[in-house]
């Protein structure tokens, strides 16, 4: 029942403990390099980053940084944040599309969130009853 909170403020709290992290330099210069490199990946489009964002935030500057370190507050807090609103009732809908969209990029080839969702409405209980530990 604890496992889905244990990963996601695990994660929080790895994020939280590296400066590399918290200051936005590692996600700029993530991005950076996948810029340079992008066209060699064997998997191309499993870490597919639009054009625009290569164009406007991978150039390692301190605009970038500052932008990406949003990010990564952002990121952060949404790891601490997402456990606690997934028990609760009003807020668990809004909560599961949140992790949809948080995870869209680890399902290469996957659909939008909307679609996912669309499609696979009978999908969701079980998601829910895998994340909270009700009725696994």
């Amino acid at each position: 029942m604890l496992i889905a909170p244990d990963i996601y403020w695990n994660s929080a709290w790895q994020k939280l403990r590296s400066p590399q992290f918290r200051t936005g330099l590692y996600l700029a210069q993530w991005i950076h390099v996948y810029a340079q490199v992008k066209d060699q990946l064997s998997y191309r489009r499993q870490h597919a980053v639009p054009a625009f964002v290569r164009s406007h935030t991978g150039n390692l500057t301190d605009r970038d940084i500052r932008l990406w370190r949003l990010v990564a507050a952002t990121a952060i807090t949404a790891e601490i944040a997402l456990p606690p609103t997934l028990l609760i009732p009003q807020t668990m809908p809004y909560a599961v599309a949140a992790g949809i969209a948080m995870h869209r990029r680890h399902l290469p080839h996957a659909p939008p969130a909307h679609h996912l969702l669309r499609s696979h409405p009978r999908q969701l209980p079980r998601l829910r009853r895998l994340i909270t530990g009700r009725g696994c």
